[in-house]
């Protein structure tokens, strides 16, 4: 049985992290605030000795505009990006584009891929398909089987219908001893179905399934919770602030 480490806090350790949570802030005292003013006689005066607009950006709204430093505005950005749009449109009416052999003819044939592709079925040739006449023909319902022909079918469908519907059975035992008494009846497992489950009622052992020949054990898992003591919590809060 897979055992999982935990760790957890409990009623005392909580009440010891909340007053360590408040320990980390800093107290209000009367006549103070919570912050200082820093800002310096040398600021004062660097920022007295900058020019008024100095770092204004001038926004304009002319695609004509001569200037070279003033910035477009957004509603001139859209009319200049639809004019391109509009520019590269006309190109691609007039056949515009990379004329470039690499472009036109990527398998290197010495025809344009439209030529090329005009001869071929969906880019392959047509020497590449199989005629109708060399392939067999496969009348409708040839490979059919009856579901009485295929071993074990119709019990695996019964069987994954019953998981389905939640028709497994469950049995109750108090040991696993016990259990193994219960299935060593031939009488008892020939109604079992795959699915159908064993409860143990002793807490430290696993229960168990039925995978239609065998008992199989469930996957469980122990839970230890170990709980944080003080010191940890002293720790975990002074590596927070550091």
């Amino acid at each position: 049985m897979a055992v999982n480490e935990n760790r957890g806090i409990n009623a005392n350790g909580l009440s010891h992290l909340l007053q360590g949570l408040i320990n980390l802030f800093v107290k209000k005292e009367d006549g103070k605030g919570l912050s200082s003013n820093d800002y310096t006689l040398d600021e004062k005066v660097k920022l007295a000795g900058i020019d008024t607009g100095a770092n204004k950006t001038v926004v304009s709204d002319s695609l004509s505009n001569p200037s070279s430093t003033d910035a477009l505005s957004a509603n001139q950005g859209k009319e200049l990006n639809d004019k391109i749009n509009a520019i590269n449109i006309n190109m691609g009416n007039l056949g515009g584009g990379d004329m470039m052999k690499s472009a036109y003819d990527t398998d290197g044939d010495g025809k344009v891929n439209s030529a090329d592709n005009a001869d071929k079925l969906g880019g392959v040739p047509a020497s590449e398909y199989v005629k109708q006449t060399d392939i067999e023909n496969l009348a409708p319902g040839k490979h059919n089987h009856e579901q009485s022909d295929i071993n074990g079918l119709s019990e695996t469908v019964a069987a994954v219908t019953n998981i389905a519907n939640g028709k497994c059975k469950t049995e109750v035992f108090d040991t696993v001893d016990a259990m193994n008494v219960w299935l060593a009846n031939s009488e008892n497992t020939k109604e079992l179905k795959t699915g159908d489950v064993f409860l143990i009622r002793a807490v430290d052992v696993p229960d168990y399934w039925w995978d239609g020949s065998s008992a199989q054990v469930l996957e469980t898992t122990k839970i230890s919770i170990e709980f944080l003591t003080n010191d940890e919590i002293d720790e975990i809060l002074g590596l927070a602030t550091n």
